[in-house]
């Protein structure tokens, strides 16, 4: 269906984000090690596609680098979209897809000028952690409801 293609943490609010290999997932909680670990409830992991990355960097001038987005999972080949409402597994955890994620001031900086245009409705989304477990760069996306 998918995969991973990498995962990011930082470890404090506008702290640069860090490519790591393998990230545990807790239920409820989040990326263990991440800023947001355990205060967004009910969304507690970002994932964005690497394609629409790709085109946004292209349209902006820009190179596409991983993290850019300030997304914790980067994808590729699956519709995140079309996860909201379901359930999917990567590596050993298991989520719910929750919400949209739309482009904010942050991205206008990490990414440059435009990036709130370029990204409008293309942008990744924030899904809930149903079961933790270890993932990984490479895992396999795997939708099951």
């Amino acid at each position: 269906m998918g995969k991973v293609i990498a995962i990011h943490i930082a470890e404090k609010a506008r702290q640069a984000m860090q490519e790591i290999p393998v990230a545990t997932l807790v239920a409820d909680k989040g990326i263990d090690g991440d800023r947001y670990f355990g205060r967004k409830l009910g969304q507690n992991v970002t994932l964005v596609q690497e394609e629409f990355l790709e085109a946004a960097a292209d349209e902006l001038g820009v190179s596409n680098r991983h993290g850019m987005s300030r997304r914790n999972i980067t994808v590729r080949g699956v519709s995140l979209n079309d996860l909201i409402g379901k359930r999917f597994c990567i590596g050993a955890a298991e989520l719910e897809g929750v919400s949209l994620c739309e482009p904010c001031q942050n991205m206008e900086r990490s990414i440059g000028s435009g990036a709130i245009v370029a990204l409008s409705g293309r942008c990744g989304i924030r899904a809930r952690v149903v079961r933790g477990g270890i993932i990984q760069k490479g895992d396999e996306i795997k939708c099951i409801s």
